[in-house]
């Protein structure tokens, strides 16, 4: 009876201060009444203590006159092979219902302490016994402050944080990612047993977050507890009860149950449906390309070509209605898909490589996805601008195109700070260059714009033509070029209103890829509707520039002041993607790109030779190129903050093992050194379902060919083809539909759900909207959605 008064009175102490004191001043606390019971048992007589051991046992839970000492809750469903839920690393004992206590042991599980408690007639047997039910109600107390804590974090589960980062009242809780942040998602124990995990995604950098397209796979406890905050504390107590079965065998008086069973194989992986089913499908007359040389690069930073239809849009004054008059959201729909790559913490770039099937039994036509992410972190200050201006007046200009030039003059003058050398060079009237660097001022601009726009033409002036008026401000933006400045500070900036062409293209292409080896690249602003936007990327891509578009006056603000900054924002140049394919694994195309010939490969080569020597002379970042590499190449002039860019490429495997591995080399801007970011991708032989990573690469490829789709049926309806346009939607929305329906995981997809609306609505507004001037707009509309679903509208 006195241990029984002095265990409670402890229990009550305990109560009162596991909140405010720290848990180890009353565990303290308990074990001193530990010793005094003790002292107080050892007094005691053999008789009375004899007669204690001999005393009846004592009720049994069977009978219902006692709580049982550990309860032992049916174990939890089994989680589906797709989505498991991850175990908790502590025990959090929680009582299921009212007189039942939760109460594991310390030191081992409750049965072995209690069999070597049972027995024995000493009072240092007795104190032992005594100190273990001590013991095991300060681990129930601690167990439901414990699982307190595990309640706050599946509420913070449900508000949307990151797996493996978990976080209550701002402590780090223990789980599994602590100990292994590095480690993949698609390694990780919570998609099967470590024995069945075969395939191997190696990623350096960061950690891949979960993608959320998680909502059409089976419901798990997880699913719900992320819902419902009410099943969430529920979720809390099946955890702890979870954790106190695995942590101890159950008593003789629990009611059996039943084996469970054993997790069903896993089923192989849905058909990609009709838009990728050829990227699955290997056939005797496939051709394989060569997996070496050089590559184009797809990534061209700078303001898209989606502005100039943002502007047709943005100016009509009634919006694109249906034939019930419902107003359309068309293009405001449509977005590029969100990708998985979380940002690097001590790089400015990382890579990712991932394919669209988990395993392979045999020869498999696969997509493979080299993925690279940009931090966010830039500096935000524009280094001193030495800019050469170049006005194309060769051809006829309407009065939008002057206007827009007008406009992009003032802006400049406006935007100019202290130390920022701007000249001006016009071809095609009287003029040359006409304003020097340190002339380019507000009086002087708007004499010159008279002089140059017909007004009071310039008695005198030389005539140039395109190809000289670049070579003249390539040469004055030299000869006031700064060595020690920051790569970017020093470029020539081309403004036009014509639609280039060659032959003379080629010589322009020519003339801007030799001022970007000698440091100066070349950058485009397009003016009107008019211009080559096929033509505008072959230059920004040999100057290794931006592409601007002016639609509208009120624009130019705004595009000069990303033009100026945009050296800020690049956060790595010289990024060189080195792409082998295993033994095994052969090439059927880069999607998107092409091979380069030699001479746009010596290009390439000199370009980055130039880069890395300046950055070296001028950032000390140690020069590292001039050698070729094996595999495929791709050369990146310039990386953004914040980028994410994706290469798919399409290949054959002829067995599981190795697939492929990506070198990423580049000049850090951020930490000014030479970066290096790898990944590499191997395969196993199960026929494991695509997880998220999986059915994100196949999304890519959907995007791609949508968005190509969407292009060509604006381009269909622009030239009158009204039913060829519709046809090649209808296909489009079949092929969506076969693929959400077909693809585990896509069922309840928002964003294809996103697109299937889109598309549905682009042809209610084909039927509806016979009219010349409204079928225009539709087209502009679906030309707008496509670049979208591609490209990025910021910049």
């Amino acid at each position: 009876m006195r241990g029984i008064c002095v265990r409670k009175l402890g229990e009550r102490w305990a109560s009162r201060w596991h909140g405010t004191y720290s848990r180890a001043l009353w565990v303290g606390v308990l074990f001193g009444l530990v010793l005094i019971l003790g002292a107080c048992d050892a007094r005691q007589s053999p008789q009375e203590t004899a007669s204690r051991d001999e005393a009846p046992p004592a009720p049994s839970v069977a009978d219902g006159t006692m709580p049982a000492p550990m309860s032992v809750p049916p174990p939890p469903p089994a989680e589906p092979p797709g989505k498991p839920m991850p175990a908790p690393d502590f025990a959090a004992a929680k009582a299921a219902e009212p007189g039942v206590v939760a109460s594991p042991s310390v030191g081992g599980d409750a049965t072995g302490n209690s069999l070597q408690t049972q027995r024995g007639n000493g009072a240092e047997q007795v104190a032992a016994q005594q100190a273990l039910r001590v013991q095991n109600d300060a681990v129930e107390l601690y167990g439901k402050q414990r699982s307190g804590a595990n309640k706050s974090a599946a509420e913070a589960l449900s508000g949307g944080l990151e797996a493996g980062r978990l976080q209550a009242a701002g402590e780090r809780l223990p789980a599994r990612a602590d100990a292994e942040k590095r480690q993949n998602y698609d390694k990780s124990d919570v998609d099967g047993p470590a024995e069945d995990q075969l395939d191997t995604v190696v990623v350096t950098g960061s950690r891949i977050r979960r993608v959320t397209e998680e909502t059409a796979l089976p419901v798990s406890v997880l699913d719900v507890a992320a819902r419902s905050p009410e099943v969430s504390a529920t979720m809390d107590d099946q955890l702890a009860s979870g954790t106190a079965a695995t942590s101890a065998p159950a008593a003789a008086s629990a009611p059996a149950e039943p084996a469970p069973q054993p997790p069903a194989a896993p089923s192989p992986p849905a058909p990609a449906a009709g838009f990728a089913s050829d990227a699955r499908t290997v056939t005797p007359d496939l051709k394989f390309q060569e997996a070496s040389g050089y590559w184009a690069n797809t990534y061209v930073p700078g303001d898209p070509t989606i502005r100039l239809l943002e502007s047709r849009l943005r100016g009509a004054q009634t919006p694109i209605i249906d034939a019930e008059g419902r107003v359309l959201n068309l293009d405001s729909a449509s977005r590029q898909y969100v990708q998985p790559f979380d940002l690097p913490e001590n790089a400015a770039l990382v890579a990712y490589l991932h394919a669209d099937q988990r395993g392979i039994a045999g020869p498999t036509r696969l997509l493979v996805q080299v993925g690279l992410q940009g931090t966010l972190r830039a500096s935000g200050l524009r280094p001193a601008m030495n800019v050469g201006v170049v006005l194309d007046l060769t051809g006829p200009i309407s009065a939008d195109v002057s206007a827009g030039m007008r406009a992009l003059l003032a802006a400049l003058n406006a935007a100019k700070q202290t130390g920022d050398r701007i000249s001006l060079t016009v071809a095609g009237v009287p003029g040359g260059v006409i304003v020097g660097a340190d002339d380019f001022k507000h009086g002087t601009i708007a004499v010159v714009t008279r002089q140059i726009f017909g007004s009071e033409p310039a008695p005198g002036a030389p005539v140039l033509d395109l190809a000289q008026a670049l070579s003249a401000a390539t040469l004055a933006v030299s000869q006031s070029d700064d060595p020690s400045a920051q790569l970017g500070a020093s470029l020539v900036l081309l403004v036009t209103g014509n639609a280039l062409a060659d032959p003379g293209l080629g010589v322009l292409e020519e003339q801007a890829h030799r001022s970007a080896v000698g440091g100066i690249p070349l950058s485009v602003v397009g003016v009107g509707g008019a211009v080559d936007l096929a033509a505008i990327d072959r230059l920004t891509l040999a100057g290794q520039g931006n592409r601007r578009l002016l639609a509208n006056p009120s624009e130019a603000p705004s595009v000069v002041d990303r033009e100026l900054h945009s050296a800020s924002r690049v956060i790595a140049r010289a990024v060189r993607l080195r792409i082998r394919l295993a033994p095994g694994v052969r090439l059927v195309e880069v999607i998107s790109s092409n091979k380069l010939d030699e001479g746009h490969a010596t290009r390439v080569r000199e370009a980055e030779v130039s880069v890395d020597r300046r950055l070296a002379k001028n950032l000390g970042i140690e020069a590292d190129r001039g050698e070729d590499e094996e595999g495929i190449q791709m050369v990146i002039p310039a990386y953004y903050a914040g980028d994410a860019h994706v290469v798919l490429l399409d290949v054959v495997a002829d067995r599981p093992g190795a697939i492929a591995d990506v070198t990423v080399r580049y000049k850090d801007l951020v930490f000014l050194r030479n970066g290096v970011a790898q990944a590499n991708l191997s395969m196993g032989s199960l026929p494991d379902a695509a997880g998220p990573l999986e059915r994100n690469v196949l999304k890519n490829l959907l995007a791609m060919r949508l968005s190509a789709a969407i292009l060509r049926a604006g381009e269909y309806l622009e030239q009158g083809a009204v039913d060829a346009a519709d046809a090649l939607l209808a296909d489009n929305l079949q092929q969506l539909e076969h693929a959400r329906r077909s693809t585990q995981g896509w069922e309840n997809d928002v964003e294809i759900k996103n697109d299937i609306a889109m598309i549905n609505e682009y042809r209610s507004a084909l039927r509806a909207n016979a009219d010349a001037i409204e079928r225009e707009r539709v087209a502009d509309s679906l030309r707008y959605a496509g670049y979208l679903k591609v490209q990025a509208r910021r910049r």
